[in-house]
């Protein structure tokens, strides 16, 4: 569910301006996501952060794994009913950008959604797979080195 409404600044609450509930205060205890947005120019660094802030708990599902020392087909099971649901949540994001305004390739976040986009299958098939990692910063390391 999205809702987008109006509120007025806080210290008009109350007053003639015709709003007497703090929407945004009412709001953010029953949303998974909720922003304050002043300016049409804030929507993309706000859906920037909120992605950021999905797939950094995408990491702390793989940090609670590696701690336990899970196994492969341990890891492949934790993934699907934690991490999954998380992954189907950031691509219909990135789907419902894509179709907006949100969505113009010449712009970094416009690219950016489409590298994203791009990399579905790579990004669930390692919800599959216990031995494959998230990422590849490892390998990317090891090349350093060469």
């Amino acid at each position: 569910m999205v809702c987008i409404t109006g509120q007025v600044f806080s210290h008009l609450l109350g007053s003639d301006a015709f709003q007497e509930t703090d929407i945004v205060g009412i709001s953010t205890p029953v949303t998974k996501w909720n922003h304050q947005i002043t300016k049409a120019s804030e929507i993309p660094e706000v859906f920037a952060k909120e992605i950021v802030k999905l797939i950094q708990s995408l990491y702390d599902i793989e940090k609670i794994l590696r701690l336990e020392q899970s196994s492969d087909q341990e890891k492949a099971d934790y993934r699907h009913e934690h991490a999954r649901p998380i992954l189907e949540h950031i691509y219909d994001l990135l789907d419902k950008a894509t179709a907006s305004a949100l969505y113009t390739p010449k712009f970094h976040l416009g690219r950016a959604i489409s590298y994203a986009v791009k990399q579905r299958a790579a990004m669930f098939e390692y919800l599959e797979h216990g031995f494959i990692d998230i990422d590849n910063n490892n390998c990317e390391r090891a090349m350093r080195r060469i």
